[in-house]
């Protein structure tokens, strides 16, 4: 389903299987290849597969689509987290902080 801003809302909490919900992102970026929910849901679920270079590069690219989206920054830093990458996690996070203020400002 497309939002006001021509972005699709993809969430597993619609009770949809990860790899279902998966499909259904791969299918979304086949339209609009910069959807950032869509590449932090693919993410998300190579994450859950143990893909965590993959997830990260999702995660970076959902990032760069869109730098508001709040739950790209929250899983780059859990992957980082995950990782052990401390000085990584704190850098996800002053991004994410800076990208909060810059929203705030506009």
């Amino acid at each position: 389903m497309s939002n006001a801003a021509g972005r699709h809302d993809l969430d597993l909490s619609r009770g949809k299987r990860p790899w279902t919900a998966a499909l259904e992102a791969r299918e979304t970026l086949k339209q609009c290849p910069s959807d950032a929910a869509a590449l932090t849901l693919l993410a998300h679920a190579h994450l859950d597969r143990g893909d965590d270079s993959e997830a990260l590069r999702l995660a970076r690219q959902a990032v760069y689509s869109d730098p508001d989206c709040v739950a790209a920054y929250r899983l780059l830093a859990e992957i980082h987290e995950q990782r052990g990458q401390a000085a990584e996690v704190v850098q996800v996070h002053r991004a994410w902080a800076t990208a909060a203020f810059r929203t705030q400002q506009s």
